[in-house]
């Protein structure tokens, strides 16, 4: 392969790793150690195992897979929401911790489909549907809110 190739190869896979932690430096310590073990691991094997991991691990699994790798592992959410009401507590309290848009984004995906599996009836949780309707209006990236609204109206739909 020619060595000016090669460079460009090399550099552009630097770039582009870089780039991934640069937008979500405040996750490289979490995520570097599910980058090492449960990201190099075959799709199904991850699905699989998914729920043999503790709930405070399962949300670094599935915050990291949303904001640091890519393509996003958006499938982990049906996974985390069968734990239902075990996990809303956990949650609920990354939620009214959260600060940043994507982690707002990705934590309303997981009560859409908690909501969706009926695994846990987030409707009719009047202070966590406020709390999500507060944390989803506070969301700045008209991208992510056009989501993250997309999935609390799928919240609020799927019981009506």
């Amino acid at each position: 392969m020619n060595t000016l190739v090669r460079m460009v190869i090399i550099a552009a896979s630097l770039l582009v790793a870089g780039c991934g932690f640069a937008a979500n430096s405040h996750l490289r310590n979490t995520c570097d150690p599910w980058l090492d073990t449960f990201y190099k691991k075959p799709l199904r094997e991850r699905i699989d195992t998914f729920d043999s991991y503790d709930l405070g691990s399962q949300y670094q699994i599935f915050i990291c897979g949303n904001q640091v790798i890519h393509p996003p592992a958006i499938y982990l959410a049906e996974s985390f929401a069968k734990e239902g009401g075990g996990a809303v507590p956990l949650l609920k309290t990354k939620l009214v911790q959260a600060d940043d848009d994507l982690t707002v984004r990705d934590i309303v995906l997981v009560f859409a489909e908690m909501q969706r599996q009926r695994s846990y009836d987030v409707s009719k949780d009047a202070d966590l549907v406020r709390l999500i309707v507060e944390k989803v209006n506070g969301i700045h990236d008209p991208e992510w809110k056009a989501i993250a609204q997309e999935n609390l109206d799928k919240i609020l739909w799927v019981s009506k």
